[in-house]
């Protein structure tokens, strides 16, 4: 799988789910990497190309000295029909290259070392050169499992861009009245992630693009910071999972107070992982959420 994080700027001190959004077990976490250019490297650095690479030597190039001594073995006739049996075999090995995932992903340029101005951390640039580089990676078949962490759980964070001068958690609790800036910092965040889908959708992928063929569920650790509310937990699906959840979209409001794991163990089924049940003690569920589904 491939961690990306957008804000360095998160809680250290309160464990691992506050801190990491991918974990592989309890207290194992995944931790996102920050960087570009480290994700740069891990994708398409040095050695990072190179499995793929001993795959696509061609079998020809493998056996070509024993094809050689085993011809000078042969009549006319059967050197002519190995022959036509090895030119046959190079033309599916070109078509079958210029299909694979590898033969229509460019190389992308290394991303540009930059050191952020104090206070005004650049969060739309880096969650521009993050997107690109996941919908690369996801392109060239590098990964087919990812988490995008735009801001730690409880953020520190400081979304300077719509005038927040501290921590959106603090500032959560402490801006009067309906909270404009709060909800300004909201839709600069779905912006982002209005980013990242929009260049998935743009990149192409079999019959479609690389979103159709996807699952994204993005959310908050809360549905209402000054309160610290879960009454209408926020959840936004994302992608058509190649046909598996309902396409044009869908807005479902739950009335009877659903347990959201419904909606993840939808998401799950729907690239193919098989459960009869998801989650633990009330969480636990056995259905998904028919509302999304296709």
């Amino acid at each position: 799988s491939l961690e990306l994080g957008i804000s360095p700027q998160v809680t250290e001190n309160e464990g691992t789910t506050l801190l990491y959004l991918s974990h592989r077990g309890p207290d194992a976490p995944n931790p996102p990497e920050y960087d570009p250019r480290r994700v740069f490297q891990r994708l398409f650095g040095p050695g990072a190309l190179e499995p793929e690479r001993r795959l696509q030597k061609s079998v020809l190039d493998v056996v070509a000295e024993d094809a050689r001594v085993l011809q000078r073995t042969l009549g006319t006739r059967d050197r002519r029909r190995m022959d036509q049996h090895l030119t046959d075999l190079r033309a599916v090995e070109r078509r079958l290259l210029r299909s694979s995932p590898a033969a229509t992903c460019a190389m992308p340029a290394a991303p540009a070392a930059t050191t952020p101005k104090p206070g005004a951390f650049p969060h739309a640039e880096r969650t521009d050169e993050m997107a690109r580089l996941l919908a690369l990676a996801l392109a060239c078949d590098r990964t087919r499992v990812f988490s995008f962490q735009f801001s730690g759980s409880v953020a520190e964070t400081t979304y300077w861009e719509v005038g927040e001068d501290k921590a959106h958690h603090q500032f959560t609790h402490d801006e009067p009245g309906d909270q404009p800036i709060v909800h300004a910092a909201t839709t600069f965040v779905m912006k982002q992630f209005a980013t990242l889908l929009g260049l998935l959708q743009s990149t192409p992928d079999g019959a479609g693009n690389l979103l159709d063929s996807s699952a994204i569920v993005a959310t908050s650790d809360t549905a209402d910071g000054r309160a610290h509310s879960l009454k209408d937990y926020p959840i936004v699906v994302a992608g058509r999972a190649g046909g598996a959840l309902r396409y044009p979209g869908v807005h479902h409001r739950s009335d009877r107070g659903d347990n959201t794991s419904h909606v993840l163990l939808t998401l799950l089924r729907s690239v193919g992982v098989r459960l009869d049940r998801f989650g633990h003690k009330g969480g636990a569920v056995k259905d998904g959420l028919s509302a999304i589904e296709a």
